[in-house]
């Protein structure tokens, strides 16, 4: 009879144990959403990468080839981690040549009128600022009078853009989990009102795949997983021996 109740008590305490450290940061979820860690350090926004400053985001990569006129796809490298009251994000592009025109997207507010988002924020290579956009069926335009809290810088060397960026996380859609969300480059992104080639971590021109603060930084859920199963374990051991111990004064 005490085997059984060992048993039963055995199992209860590991599902205790492991429900309070599995889901959380730095194990592996599922891809259709973006998932930012909390960060251990605040990145320099200068649109240079030095040493650690992004180890301790989580990073992305998406390759497509959604282009209207050319043929050829673009892989961006994105890495997200979010601190206080504000989102950073970095974001490598390729692209063979640079221009005013090229811009960087973040796509935060779906439409429930049409297949775009309303209001996307703009990042453009030659402006700090991030800006109020508009998308049409063909075109991106920028309303520059409009800029919102945060800021920007990117460089461009070897046919590769690097943008660093960081928002207010008030301008996420707060009352949706996860955030509506994603990000898309446009190479030309209002040349002679077409956009040239772009590129998206989710549908075009849509707020998915979406975006989740999580409130660990990269890393702590694998070694809490390990604390948690030797917590359970020696408390089975506990319970054991004190049964054992029990059995023996019983007989004796």
């Amino acid at each position: 009879m005490w085997m059984k109740r060992f048993g039963v008590l055995s199992v209860m305490l590991i599902m205790i144990c492991l429900s309070a450290v599995v889901p959380v940061a730095g194990t592996e979820f599922m891809e259709e959403q973006m998932i930012a860690p909390k960060a251990r350090t605040v990145p320099n926004l200068d649109g240079e990468i030095y040493g650690s400053e992004w180890e301790d985001a989580r990073t992305y990569t998406q390759e497509m080839n959604y282009s209207y006129i050319t043929g050829d796809s673009h892989k961006m490298v994105c890495s997200l981690k979010h601190k206080g009251d504000y989102l950073y994000m970095m974001a490598k592009v390729p692209d063979d040549d640079q221009d005013s025109d090229d811009m960087l997207t973040l796509l935060i507010n779906p439409s429930n009128k049409s297949l775009w988002t309303d209001h996307p924020l703009v990042i453009r290579p030659d402006n700090q600022n991030i800006h109020k956009g508009r998308f049409t069926s063909d075109s991106i335009f920028v309303d520059e009078t409009v800029s919102y809290d945060g800021s920007a810088d990117s460089t461009y060397d070897d046919g590769m853009y690097i943008f660093e960026v960081k928002l207010n996380k008030t301008y996420l859609n707060q009352t949706v989990r996860p955030h509506p969300f994603n990000i898309l480059y446009a190479d030309s992104g209002f040349d002679q009102g077409y956009v040239v080639r772009v590129n998206a971590f989710g549908e075009l021109g849509m707020a998915k795949p979406g975006l989740r603060l999580s409130p660990y930084p990269m890393g702590v859920g694998k070694p809490g997983l390990y604390v948690g199963i030797s917590i359970a374990v020696i408390l089975i051991g506990l319970i054991g021996y004190t049964n054992f111990k029990s059995r023996k004064e019983n007989k004796a």
